[in-house]
This record gives C-alpha cells, sequence and structure tokens, in this order.
C-alpha cells in the first residue's frame, strides 16, 4: 500500500510539453477557484462564495493526500491550520484560516506557475469587471465623497464592493505582472512602469482612491529601486529587514502613545482618512486578548489597518507567530535578493498600514505565498544537492 501510495504521489501529468506532479493540479485548482470567486466580487454570505470555498478546500484536501511531508513540516502545519480554524470559531473571522490553507498546500509547487495563473485568471476577472461595467452598467456601490476640494465627487466601483477594493485590486495584478514580467532578467524596467502608471491613472480616476495610488506608485518605486541595484548592501539589508517593525509599531503604537489632541496625531490621522483614530479606539474599547475575540463595529469606524484587524481578531499569540514568519522570510529574500519577492512583500506589507487587505478574507495578500515557501524550506531542512523551493525551473 505504502508503495502504491508513493507512486500516485509522485506521478506526473503531461500538459503538453509541461510536466505536473498530480497533487500539483490540484493545489491549481484552489487557487484558481479562490482567485475567480475574489476576482468577479464574490464576499463571504453569498451562496456562489460559500461553494467555491468548498470545491477550493475539497481540491485543497485532495492536493494534501497526494503529497508526502516530514514530520517538522506536518508541524507547523497542523498548528497553522488548527490557528485558522479557531480563529474562525472564536472570532468569526474566516481571513486566518484561507491564509493557513494557501500556505500548506504549497510543497512541491513553483511560484512561478502560481503567478502566472495568477496573472491570467486576475487579469482576466478584472477585464471582466471593467467591461461589465462599461457595457452593461453593473457599476456595484457608487460613492460621493468630499475629495480634492472639489466639493462632492462621485467614486466608481465598476462591479467591486467598494472604490478601494477596485484599486487595490489593480495593484495585486500589477504585482502579478512585476513578478511574470521580471522572471527574464534584462527586460525593460520604464516601459513596465509607464504601461502600469497609465492603468494607475485610469483606474483612479474611477476610484479616486489616494491609498491605491500610493500603493501602486510604492510598488512602481519599489521595482526600480530593487531591479537598478548591483547588489544590497549591509546598511540597506538591515533597513529592509527593519520595514515591518516599523509598520507594526506605526500602526499599532503610535495611535496609543500619541495625544489625541496633539499636532503629530491630528496630521496623521487626516492623511489616513481617520484610520489612525480608529486603531486607538479599537485598542482602547476592546484590548487584546492572547487567542482573539469577535470584532464589532466600534462608533462608526471601519478598521482599515491590516494589523490593527489581525491583531484584534488574531489575537497576540497568533499575530507575534505569523509576524515572526515574516521577519524570517524577509530575511531570508534579502540575504538570497529575490528581488521581484521583494518589491511586492515590502510594497504591500507597507500598504497594510492603511488598506485591510492583507489578513481579511479578500484573497488578495499574495505575499503569503513567500512565507508558506519559506516555512517549506525552514522546515524541511533541504540536504545538500536537493534544489531550492525558491527555484525558477519550470
Amino acid at each position: 500500500m505504502e508503495k502504491k501510495r508513493a507512486e500516485v504521489m509522485d506521478k506526473k501529468v503531461e500538459v503538453g510539453i509541461r510536466k505536473f506532479r498530480f497533487g500539483e493540479i490540484f493545489y491549481y485548482l484552489y487557487w484558481m477557484i479562490m482567485l475567480f470567486a475574489k476576482g468577479i466580487g464574490l464576499y463571504e454570505g453569498m451562496w456562489q462564495y460559500n461553494l467555491c470555498i468548498l470545491l477550493a478546500m475539497f481540491c485543497l484536501g485532495c492536493k494534501l493526500v497526494l503529497t508526502s511531508y516530514r514530520l517538522r513540516e506536518l508541524v507547523w502545519m497542523i498548528l497553522a491550520a488548527a490557528f485558522g480554524a479557531w480563529i474562525y470559531l472564536n472570532a468569526k473571522d474566516q481571513s486566518a484560516f484561507i491564509l493557513a490553507a494557501t500556505m500548506i498546500g504549497l510543497k512541491d509547487v513553483p511560484l512561478d506557475r502560481v503567478f502566472k495563473i495568477g496573472l491570467l485568471e486576475w487579469g482576466a476577472c478584472f477585464v471582466y469587471m471593467i467591461v461589465k461595467t462599461l457595457l452593461f452598467g453593473e457599476t456595484g456601490p457608487i460613492l460621493v465623497h468630499e475629495k480634492l476640494g472639489l466639493g462632492p465627487i462621485l467614486r466608481w466601483s465598476l462591479g467591486y464592493t467598494h472604490p478601494n477594493v477596485l484599486h487595490i485590486t489593480y495593484v495585486v495584478l500589477a504585482a502579478f505582472i512585476i513578478y511574470v514580467w521580471n522572471r527574464k532578467p534584462g527586460r525593460g524596467q520604464w516601459k513596465l512602469t509607464l504601461a502600469l502608471m497609465a492603468g494607475n491613472l485610469y483606474v483612479f480616476m474611477y476610484s479616486i482612491s489616494f491609498t491605491g495610488f500610493l500603493l501602486l506608485t510604492l510598488l512602481l518605486l519599489f521595482n526600480l529601486y530593487f531591479e537598478n541595484r548591483k547588489k544590497i548592501s549591509g546598511i540597506e539589508s538591515v533597513l529592509l529587514q527593519c520595514m515591518l517593525p516599523f509598520c507594526i509599531f506605526f500602526s499599532l503604537a503610535l495611535p496609543m502613545l500619541l495625544s489625541s489632541e496633539g499636532v503629530l496625531f491630528t496630521l496623521i490621522n487626516k492623511a489616513l482618512n481617520t484610520r489612525f483614530l480608529a486603531t486607538r479606539v479599537y485598542l482602547a474599547e476592546m484590548g487584546l486578548s492572547l487567542l482573539g475575540k469577535e470584532r464589532e463595529v466600534l462608533y462608526g469606524f471601519a478598521v482599515d489597518c491590516s494589523y490593527t484587524e489581525a491583531i484584534l481578531s488574531y489575537g497576540v499569540i497568533v499575530f507575534a507567530l505569523l509576524m515572526a514568519a515574516y521577519m524570517l522570510t524577509i530575511r531570508r529574500l534579502v540575504h538570497t535578493e529575490y528581488r521581484k519577492e521583494l518589491t511586492i512583500m515590502l510594497a504591500l506589507l507597507a500598504a497594510g498600514v492603511s488598506e485591510p487587505f492583507l489578513f481579511n478574507a479578500s484573497f488578495k495578500n499574495i505575499t503569503i505565498l513567500f512565507v508558506g515557501k519559506y516555512l517549506f524550506e525552514f522546515s524541511g531542512a533541504m540536504k545538500a544537492g536537493e534544489k531550492s523551493i525558491w527555484s525558477r525551473e519550470i
């Protein structure tokens, strides 16, 4: 029986000229179903979304059964799944379970293929949503906000749940494009930058999302920076690894340390569209718990900071473990100078200061793919001669 099971696990399926492990295909199905569900604007509570979740988890289960694991790998996988399930049951937050699922299925799955599939499907969904709006008038919510000093301005969602969601969806698409574009060294970065910035301006005309616009700009700046550096220096290495701790301190500690009536607090709060005050209110009213708890809406404030949302819903223990995994992954990426991964990782983590998509159920946090790959590398303890899981050979 064991021999038969091993043969099934190692079996490869030929598709065109490429070979795929049998279990690997089930992970791609999981990935495609989840991308489709969120790419066309489905959300928790809709029967279509619930059906997609069930199908995706079935595919992930098949992938897990058809893959062999070391004991050390199973330890963190079981812990991640258990924490995700606990947070869902205790805090009614689905995001941790989805993040855990995405990570634990990554063994023997090349990231290049995952990102290629992501680019094709996420891009197709994004174009579909725009065409559906322009041709059939299915706009999604249209908001009226005071912006740019011009009085009330219409903000379009183009079929998504919010104008900010529209812009963040484009940012994730740009991240997919940057990753796939930079697979081959020497490709013109300025052409890519101008094309993505033109798209940024186009989407901004509808969304009027300053955070989304600035996030895409930051992503492009990181990409230009890393692609034009011959070598990352020691000082740069330290600064890059300090970025996540700074984001956490800025998001969670600073709102509590500064006086709410002070000039600096007022300036930051205004720049972040009351997000600073929202964090202060939620941390003061709800407090911190070890294992998370269900979050209610307080005084009409939405929690638009990823780090605030995570520490409230996940609890201090899971939040600390997750941030430690991120820190170790960034350290690995810096030391190996995997630049396109660093571009995406650092830009999206910075965006988490003012956007909630990192640790909610929107399935837009593609940085978790890098964390999952690192955890398999760390727990697998590769032997001499084995290929790195970061190998770009496909």
